[in-house]
């Protein structure tokens, strides 16, 4: 253990930053992760900035504008 001491002696500081940003790093990617749009959504119930939306590929996830839709709906089947 008289070993084990004195290396913690001699990097007291550098175990301890890097002791504290292991902690910041748990904290923040428990409460944290997303982006500011996701941010802003969950804590002020709208959007300051863009929706996050605004830039999907409707292409590829099969997405239309809805003003785009036919008035009267297309039955595509009966059950």
């Amino acid at each position: 253990m008289d070993t084990t001491r004195e290396w913690l002696k001699n990097n007291q500081n550098k175990i301890l930053t890097q002791y504290n940003n292991l902690l910041f790093n748990e904290i923040w990617n428990k409460y944290a992760t997303g982006n500011i749009l996701a941010w802003e959504i969950e804590n002020l119930s709208f959007y300051y900035h863009e929706h996050e939306l605004n830039h999907i590929n409707n292409f590829k996830y099969g997405l239309v504008n809805f003003f785009d839709l036919s008035y009267e709906p297309e039955i595509v089947h009966f059950f």
